[in-house]
């Protein structure tokens, strides 16, 4: 590297300038073409001077009226761009909130498990809101079948409480009757003589309760005495042709027209009641402030609600002779007409053998039969109860429930024993 050496100075020398250079050449632009023709006629130095910094002046004017309109600008933008990016946080802050899942790995969930949880569960609702609809279309039914239900217990009753109730209880007591001695036929029953099965309404039951088809019954040669009798085929006993009724019914459907009056009596029955022994066990037999006399006598029996029908009536003392007792009210009759005001004392048992009584025995046995007329006076006085002996057996509707259903056994088996013969 060679020596350094220092230049030598010119004092008269300017300092350089870009911005004076290019002042003093864009001055001299302008000249050339404002004056074009006037190259030659230089002008002096203090007029070229003042015309630079004339143009000088004006073009850094220009240049801070640039700036500052370009700062106005920049700060618009930036009062826009802050407005806008507050916006978007508040938007991105509203859509997007985090949630707050539990930390840890095997907990942590991500953002397509909690879509798939989503629409699983979107799927859930809208399978429970159809289930919904439909249970409650299925209640509205319900509802309107019970209170359809309950509309008919209500016209039932009141059918039942305005007409005639006995005439009614009566009626079903006679298609209770007629259904019960009506004949029936057993499952896969055959004719006897054709073998064929026994269908209802094509059979006809003879008095000796055996069941023939009506082709057969048809076929039967009559009596050559009696032309309108005929012999049965299995027992060979003689009735008449027109005694051969039809058999309606099967067992089943026998069973269920029972079951049918029952429940057609049960309607009517309003009471509810299971038995009359309650209602007897209700009534107040023994009267304290009558005689003893008086608390013996029965009177009339109250008019029984079926026997308002047009049909004749039976005389009133052979009402009372024949009328029946239930067991319960003589029973309580009996105990009311052997009971006395002022108790007496109980004369002692007899021994089993009279022959070998000893004498102490005899005044016991006087006083038991001093006891006994005494009973037999009092007895005499007030007509006396008929003897269980001779009381009439009671009819079905007044029997009770077990001795129904043993009276049905015993139809049955007897109906079977007479068609085996």
């Amino acid at each position: 590297m060679g020596p350094v050496t220092r230049s030598r100075v010119n004092k008269d020398a300017q300092p350089s300038s870009s911005k004076v250079t290019l002042d003093e050449e864009s001055s001299e632009l302008s000249e050339v073409d404002t004056y074009p023709g006037s190259a030659d006629d230089a002008a002096t130095p203090g007029a070229q001077s003042k015309s630079g910094e004339e143009s000088i002046q004006s073009l850094l004017s220009r240049a801070l009226g640039g700036v500052r309109e370009l700062e106005r600008e920049n700060t618009n933008l930036h009062k826009k761009v802050k407005a806008l990016e507050a916006k978007l946080d508040r938007l991105t802050g509203a859509d997007d909130v985090p949630l707050a899942l539990p930390r840890g790995k095997r907990s942590a969930a991500t953002a397509a498990k909690l879509k798939s949880e989503v629409f699983r569960l979107s799927k859930q609702v809208q399978r429970l809101e159809k289930a919904n609809e439909k249970y409650r279309k299925r209640i509205h039914q319900l509802s309107l079948k019970e209170l359809k239900t309950e509309a008919e217990d209500l016209l039932d009753t009141a059918e039942f409480e305005v007409g005639d109730s006995a005439y009614k209880m009566r009626k079903l007591l006679r298609k209770f009757h007629d259904l019960m001695l009506a004949n029936s036929l057993d499952e896969n029953e055959e004719c006897m003589i054709c073998m064929e099965p026994l269908q209802p309404g094509k059979a006809r039951s003879l008095p000796c309760q055996h069941t023939f088809c009506n082709s057969c019954v048809r076929q039967l040669v009559p009596e050559p005495d009696d032309h309108d009798s005929i012999r049965c085929p299995t027992c060979r006993s003689v009735c008449l042709r027109e005694e051969a009724e039809p058999v309606e019914f099967t067992a089943s459907e026998q069973w269920d027209a029972l079951l049918d009056v029952a429940k057609q009596w049960a309607k009517m029955d309003v009471r509810r009641e299971e038995d009359t022994t309650e209602e007897e066990d209700a009534e107040e037999f023994i009267d304290d402030e009558q005689d003893e006399t008086s608390t013996t006598v029965s009177g009339p029996a109250p008019a029984n609600p079926l026997e308002s029908s047009p049909e004749p009536q039976p005389e009133a003392d052979q009402r009372q002779d024949t009328a029946p007792l239930t067991p319960p009210r003589l029973r309580k009759r009996r105990i009311v007409s052997t009971s006395s005001p002022e108790p007496e004392p109980e004369p002692e048992p007899e021994p089993a053998n009279a022959g070998t009584a000893s004498e102490p025995a005899e005044p016991a046995s006087a006083n038991a039969a001093g006891h006994e007329e005494e009973q037999g006076n009092s007895m005499s006085q007030t007509p006396s109860t008929p003897p269980p002996s001779i009381q009439r057996t009671p009819s079905y509707a007044e029997s009770p429930r077990n001795d129904k259903r043993r009276r049905l056994e015993e139809l049955a088996e007897a109906r079977s024993q007479r068609r085996r013969r």
